[in-house]
């Protein structure tokens, strides 16, 4: 059979959630699915792009990595996706005022139990009532921060059973626009969406010649291991198979990330994986006694993965702390 649209195989695909146990990933129940299309080489290609841009790309992972029992039924908030004018630099800074920020500090351990938690740095020991742990997830599994005592089983079961993904961008100056001045997206359709790169134009938001790449999952942490001339020429090849001679001869800027090397991010944000549930969003946010507490946007069950599902779980944590600040006094 034929599906004749994308949005029909996403609907079986929400379908088969109701029979899915938590072990079941997207690949089990998308693969039979794609290996049945037929028609058009060029529209199954479509169809394929498609369903890796609205899937993969949106949790920076592969298939076989996300659970189906939990994929896309996080709740969306509200409003449309913007991008912040002058980078998210402007929504921190005005927050930081006042704050006694230590940089270049390197977190090696924390601990807690005792009068006061103590966390050791490179630079020395710094002493505390109360500590906000934001350790990224990509962080406390490769288990770089060590915990005294040892954090509690749940929590590192459920540290365990999400996911990280992987995000990379491939960002390129280009010294005048070749791509329709109004393209929201541009993408190859190759025979394989193993490799994909969606690149999104600037234009409409900046006005300059740039668009960004997106890539995800295993071909994100692919890429890493690549020089960033081999990463930005197989950008351009991609390119100017789409545009071909309107494509210029360079670059004029480029900036490739590689979140997954990143020692202080080991990945992009965090997901559901086979096996693992919304509730270990809820475990990993929970307090340590009254001493440690938790935030970051995998300590979030309701918005993971998100600007907004951070910066609401930083306001979380910091209401634990003034209840238990209000009952010491009280």
């Amino acid at each position: 059979r034929s599906w004749r649209t994308p949005e029909e195989i996403i609907a079986r695909l929400y379908e088969a959630q109701s029979t899915a146990s938590s072990q079941h990933s997207v690949a089990d129940a998308l693969a039979p699915i794609l290996k049945g299309l037929s028609g058009d080489p060029i529209v199954k290609r479509g169809i394929q792009w498609f369903l890796s841009s609205q899937i993969e790309l949106e949790y920076a992972d592969n298939y076989d990595q996300l659970s189906l029992k939990h994929w896309g039924v996080d709740e969306k908030f509200g409003g449309d996706d913007v991008i912040v004018s002058g980078g998210l630099t402007n929504i921190v800074e005005p927050m930081m005022r006042g704050l006694d920020i230590r940089y270049g500090h390197v977190v090696d351990k924390v601990s807690y139990g005792g009068s006061r938690a103590r966390v050791t740095t490179n630079q020395g020991v710094i002493e505390s009532d109360r500590v906000v742990v934001t350790i990224p997830l990509g962080v406390f599994q490769q288990e770089r921060v060590r915990f005294e005592p040892q954090l509690p089983d749940e929590k590192i079961t459920s540290i365990g059973r999400l996911g990280v993904g992987v995000m990379n961008k491939i960002v390129l100056r280009f010294s005048k626009l070749f791509w329709p001045a109004d393209a929201y997206v541009l993408g190859l359709l190759n025979s394989s969406t193993e490799n994909l790169t969606e690149y999104f134009p600037m234009t409409p938001y900046s006005g300059e010649p740039i668009i960004v790449g997106l890539t995800r999952g295993h071909h994100a942490k692919s890429i890493e291991g690549a020089s960033e001339k081999d990463v930005i020429q197989q950008a351009l090849s991609d390119l100017e198979f789409m545009y071909g001679s309107r494509l210029p001869h360079k670059v004029t800027g480029s900036v490739v990330t590689r979140w997954h090397s990143d020692e202080f991010s080991h990945g992009a944000y965090s997901h559901v994986s086979p096996g693992g549930s919304f509730s270990d969003y809820r475990t990993l946010a929970r307090p340590l006694g009254d001493q440690i507490f938790f935030a970051g946007e995998a300590t979030h069950a309701t918005y993971p993965g998100t600007v907004h599902g951070a910066y609401l779980s930083g306001e979380r944590a910091a209401r634990e702390i003034m209840k238990l600040a209000g009952s010491d006094s009280g």
